[in-house]
């Protein structure tokens, strides 16, 4: 079942219980994050040094990594794996 959803589906089903989180976040589910991923079209390719459930974080949530605030942030940092809004790219990164 877990194959058919894409992964911001398995993000919100590891945070809904320990159990479930034991599941998905396991080595040994990375073949059904990678299927997963395979179900959502024009997504990048991995990023090494980023795991399944690492890149999937850093594609489905959308708040800034660097000061935490909840808004919505479409502003990712390839290069640095993390999501920043305007504000803390100008203070911090650049």
């Amino acid at each position: 079942i877990f194959c058919y959803l894409d992964p911001r589906d398995l993000i919100y089903l590891a945070r809904t219980c320990k159990k479930l989180r034991g599941i998905l976040m396991s080595k040994s589910s990375e073949s059904i994050w990678r299927i997963a991923r395979g179900n959502v079209e024009d997504l990048p390719p991995l990023l090494l040094p980023l795991n399944e459930p690492q890149y999937a974080h850093l594609i489905y949530d959308m708040y800034c990594h660097v000061c935490n605030k909840p808004w919505r942030c479409d502003n990712i940092l390839w290069r640095f794996c993390i999501r920043c809004c305007r504000n803390c790219e100008k203070t911090y990164v650049l």
